[in-house]
């Protein structure tokens, strides 16, 4: 009994050596960007509760954000610096809509929030933190337009290249998602959701481009660019198979505003943020992408303890027959 249970305890043990990989190989995830990974900065920012409830503690949605998720699966600290409504390089669109008391955020875009990183840490950050960036929405929401594609790219890559500098070498980078699944996009004509999902494909297509003609550059760069389109669509037909709201969201806002009763059966949450069930998938599906693959002698140890269980196992049925 004590040989099986020591065997026993030895797979379980290699087997949760894989999964302890990820958390191992990073430090702490730090993350930037805008709404969709914003945690409550923008509550801290403007010094009230924005956006209010029924939103979740600050956060965009019903619920914890994806980076929250991944940061939970995969066992790591999360410094999230990222502030709703915030570009990929400097201000915020949510200062521009309403610039009395948003003003107060209006210097607080990605590059900004990257700058302010840096600065904070003087000069030299963490070479071993995970660096998370997902923005790009914002700058479309503003100009829906091919130039944009090259300047939002282009401030992407300006934020890997500062945080390099300071000593950063391994990011999360996710894409976007599809442009013309929010509500105001669904609301257009074909012509113009076709237009908006094009954008979409040219921006996720030059961000790729651009992010390993980076690696090619840096040396010790590693950038992971995450298919956020690819998972999100397929999240989103099935969620549409099942009977499952996509096209409206669960909280409308405005004149007559209203809330649904079932947020989890609802794609979107507000017109353009997605639900927390969605958020939740995604941000395990990201964690699950961010784990390294094994070094060669990690999966021996893991096939030879499941082998030697397999094998206990086979033994000990042999003896019962």
């Amino acid at each position: 009994m004590r040989i099986t249970s020591f065997v026993a305890r030895l797979g379980l043990l290699a087997s949760a050596a894989l999964l302890a990989q990820g958390a191992q190989a990073a430090s702490q995830l730090v993350a930037f960007g805008d709404s969709l990974v914003d945690n409550g900065n923008t509550v801290d920012y403007l010094d009230v509760t924005f956006p209010a409830s029924p939103y979740y503690q600050g956060r965009f949605s019903n619920g914890p954000v994806a980076v929250e998720y991944m940061a939970q699966q995969l066992g790591l600290s999360l410094d999230d610096r990222a502030v709703g409504g915030a570009y990929t390089g400097n201000g915020n669109r949510l200062a521009e809509t309403n610039p009395t008391r948003l003003s107060l955020i209006a210097s607080t875009g990605t590059r900004q929030q990257i700058s302010a990183y840096i600065s904070e840490k003087g000069g030299a950050v963490d070479s071993q933190a995970l660096y998370y960036i997902w923005a790009g929405g914002n700058d479309f929401f503003t100009n829906p337009t091919g130039a944009t594609v090259a300047s939002a790219v282009g401030n992407l890559a300006a934020d890997v290249s500062a945080l390099y500098a300071a000593g950063a070498r391994n990011f999360f980078i996710p894409n976007l998602p599809d442009l013309a699944t929010t509500a105001p996009s669904l609301q257009r004509d074909a012509t113009y959701q076709a237009g908006a999902r094009q954008l979409t494909l040219a921006f996720n297509s030059y961000l790729n481009n651009a992010m390993n003609g980076l690696e090619t550059q840096l040396v010790g760069l590693d950038v992971q660019v995450y298919d956020a389109y690819s998972f999100l669509t397929t999240l989103r037909n099935g969620y549409a198979a099942r009977g499952f709201n996509v096209t409206t969201p669960c909280l409308v806002t405005g004149a007559t505003p209203s809330l649904c009763s079932n947020p989890s059966q609802y794609y979107l949450w507000d017109n353009v943020h997605p639900t927390a069930g969605v958020h939740q998938a995604i941000g395990t599906a990201m964690a699950t992408a961010a784990m390294p693959v094994p070094e060669p002698e990690q999966w021996a140890l893991t096939f030879t303890g499941l082998a030697v269980v397999g094998f206990m196992r086979r033994r000990q049925q042999r003896q019962a027959a």
